[in-house]
């Protein structure tokens, strides 16, 4: 079976870099899961919920960086 996606560029240059980058953000998700996931299960040293979202948002945004990947990407 073969799958063949087709876009009308430049018209559809958002839909196209949604398809051609898909795997990276799927893993980039993969990621931050597993590190939230590792939080709970192994406790973490936030003292305050500042300082959690904080992190939480660095973190997200280190992984999203570290593919090469942004969230300004479709603007």
């Amino acid at each position: 079976m073969k799958a063949t996606l087709e876009f009308q560029l430049p018209e559809d240059n958002e839909e196209h870099l949604v398809a051609v980058h898909a795997v990276d953000w799927y893993l980039t998700v993969w990621d931050f899961d597993r590190l939230l996931c590792g939080w709970f299960q192994n406790g973490h040293k936030f003292v305050s919920a500042d300082e959690a979202l904080e992190t939480i948002n660095d973190e997200f945004r280190r992984l999203i960086e570290e593919r090469g990947l942004s969230l300004d990407m479709m603007s």
